[in-house]
C-alpha cells in the first residue's frame, strides 16, 4: 500500500522566494497553510481495526464495504492527518440524493474524525471529497414562475432547475433559491 505523502496535500499551491544581491532570503509567501504540519507516517490501529470502528459506532443501519478502505493524508482545519478512509452504505440514500455511500475518515490512531457523503470511492487525494458524479444525469432547464407576494398580487420570474433523470423529480440548481429570495425581496 502506498504511504500517504505530506506534499500530495499541495495540489496547485505556489512557494515564492525572494534572495537580496547577498543570497539572503528577504520574502517568503506561499499560497498554502504555512501550520499545515505533517501526518503521522506509522499507523497506531490497522485497517480492519478502523473498519470495526466504524461498524461498532454506527449500528447494523451501516455495511462496510470490503476492499475499500484506503489510508490517505488528509487535512482537516489546517492539521493534517494520517486516516483511514472506510466505505460504508448510506441508508438515507434515494434515486433522487445519489449519494450511496459514506465517507468515514478515521485518523490512524484510532480517533474518528467525521463521515461524509460520497458517490464514489476515492484512490487519490484529490479525489477526496470529491462528488463531482452527483451532477452526472442532471439536465438544467429554466422555469418560469409566478410568486404571490406577501403585499398582494404576483411576481413572475424564471429560474435555473435540474431535473434528475433517475427519477424526474427537480431541484434547485446552485443559487436558485437566493435569487429567488431576492426577486421577491
Amino acid at each position: 500500500m502506498r504511504r500517504p505523502c505530506p506534499f500530495d496535500l499541495l495540489v496547485r499551491t505556489t512557494l515564492r522566494i525572494a534572495v537580496d544581491p547577498d543570497g539572503y532570503t528577504a520574502d517568503l509567501t506561499c499560497s498554502f497553510t504555512p501550520n499545515v504540519g505533517t501526518a503521522s507516517q506509522e499507523a497506531a490501529i490497522t485497517a480492519a481495526q478502523a473498519e470495526q470502528l466504524i461498524a461498532q459506532g454506527f449500528g447494523s443501519a451501516y455495511t462496510v464495504i470490503q476492499g475499500k478502505t484506503l489510508q490517505m493524508a488528509v487535512e482537516f482545519n489546517s492539521v493534517v492527518y494520517n486516516c483511514w478512509i472506510v466505505y460504508t452504505n448510506n441508508p438515507n440514500a434515494s434515486a433522487s440524493f445519489d449519494m450511496p455511500y459514506y465517507a468515514n475518515y478515521v485518523s490512524t490512531d484510532g480517533n474518528y474524525l467525521m463521515s461524509v457523503p460520497a458517490n464514489s470511492f476515492a484512490r487519490t487525494n484529490k479525489e477526496v471529497m470529491n462528488n463531482d458524479g452527483y451532477f452526472e444525469g442532471l439536465t438544467t432547464q429554466n422555469v418560469n414562475f409566478s410568486i404571490a407576494l406577501p403585499s398582494g398580487g404576483t411576481k413572475k420570474t424564471t429560474l435555473p432547475i435540474s431535473r434528475n433523470s433517475k427519477d424526474g423529480n427537480l431541484e434547485a440548481v446552485g443559487g436558485a433559491i437566493l435569487e429567488l429570495y431576492d426577486e421577491i425581496g
